[in-house]
């Protein structure tokens, strides 16, 4: 039973007549005025009056309906729907997911590099080798990226995340405490600065100029596709991003964060993509041996594809030729006296000196050049 009222007062004195056994059913709904074509934002008020003004009444009408069982209603009678009978029969529940062993086989045998391309495939790398190299001639330098150089840039950025030190520059240090001999024994100082400056991900001849996000989002539209490629491993996904350290994948991307810098503002975005990768293949290594529980723990995969980053190509140093040396005719001291001279450099200590027989040389390096 329902009735409507035009303002509070005549609901209120409506609701207050009915029995007490129907009032504690009774509800009071507010219904929207009714547009009647003049529209405006102006409010009849007292623009003087500072105090609080308590409205007398509010927009619209009331609709108070109250359900009891002693009310029968006035529509038509409803029929009463057949209820199917339900039959019950013992099946196997298939709501599981299959285990990833038992549907993608094939990857168990992969190692932890491999399972790395394939979340970023080495043609994904060959590509950004591609689009640095443009990127080098558009400004002005014939700089050459190979893919096996751009593996090693990544190992060394995978390798920073758990090995670091005070700064960049003492992975190249001669010092004890400091040195780390893996890192100059794979790329030179001056080599990987350039090759970081001239690193590139998209072709910048076809950014436009308001769309900053294009020289990262792609990547990120990549790694998309390719997390979805085996599906979910989880039954159960927590969808409350500000569960923060509940996430597995905050706490494993947090665990071994790379630590390597850039001036390129879009620099730690592609370092963490390079992480989610890294995390999302050794997820996939879990999940493939887990029946057989002999995963790897997360730093020796990360450990185990770092070396094989940085083994990509050999470091090659160009070393000065020997020089050679006088015939032995020429070294001996026959007919060979020491006299003074203007001053030059000594053939044996390579110092300054006033004397020569031919040669300039000390009197104490004489002996030792005709030996």
């Amino acid at each position: 039973m329902s009735r409507r009222s035009v303002n509070l007062e005549s609901a209120m004195d409506y609701t207050e007549s009915l029995p007490e056994e129907m009032l504690s059913t009774a509800e009071i709904c507010q219904l929207s005025p009714a547009e009647d074509g003049n529209i405006t934002d102006e409010e009849h008020v007292d623009e003087d009056n500072l105090d609080k003004v308590a409205p007398e009444d509010v927009c619209g009408e009331f609709d108070v309906t109250v359900m009891h069982d002693d009310y029968e209603s006035d529509s038509e009678s409803i029929d009463t729907l057949p209820v199917e009978k339900t039959s019950w029969k013992r099946r196997t529940c298939l709501s599981k997911p299959l285990a990833l062993h038992e549907t993608a086989s094939e990857l168990i045998p992969l190692s932890p590099t491999e399972l790395l391309h394939k979340i970023l495939p080495v043609e994904k790398i060959e590509d950004f080798a591609d689009k640095s190299q443009r990127y080098a001639l558009q400004k002005g330098v014939n700089f050459e990226v190979h893919v096996k150089v751009l593996m090693q840039l990544f190992g060394l950025i995978l390798f920073n995340d758990y090995h670091s030190v005070p700064n960049e520059n003492h992975f190249w240090s001669t010092a004890d405490d400091v040195r780390v001999s893996i890192v100059p024994r794979v790329m030179a100082r001056n080599k990987l600065k350039n090759v970081r400056h001239y690193f590139f991900l998209v072709d910048n001849s076809k950014l436009k100029k308001d769309n900053l996000m294009g020289k990262i989002k792609p990547l990120y539209n990549y790694l998309n596709q390719k997390l979805l490629q085996f599906g979910a491993f989880q039954e159960k996904l927590l969808i409350d991003e500000s569960m923060g350290g509940m996430d597995t994948m905050d706490m494993l991307f947090s665990s071994y964060r790379p630590k390597m810098r850039s001036r390129k503002w879009w620099w730690n975005l592609f370092n963490n993509a390079l992480n989610i990768a890294v995390v999302a293949a050794w997820r996939l290594h879990c999940e493939l041996h887990d029946a057989d529980r002999s995963a790897m723990t997360h730093l020796a995969f990360r450990r185990d594809i770092t070396a094989h980053l940085l083994r990509a190509r050999p470091l090659q140093i160009s070393r000065p030729r020997p020089r050679s040396h006088l015939p032995h005719s020429l070294r001996s001291s026959s007919g060979h006296f020491l006299q003074s001279s203007t001053q030059g450099r000594c053939a044996a200590s390579k110092k300054n000196c006033r004397n020569q027989c031919g040669k300039r040389q000390h009197q104490t390096c004489f002996p030792v050049y005709h030996q």
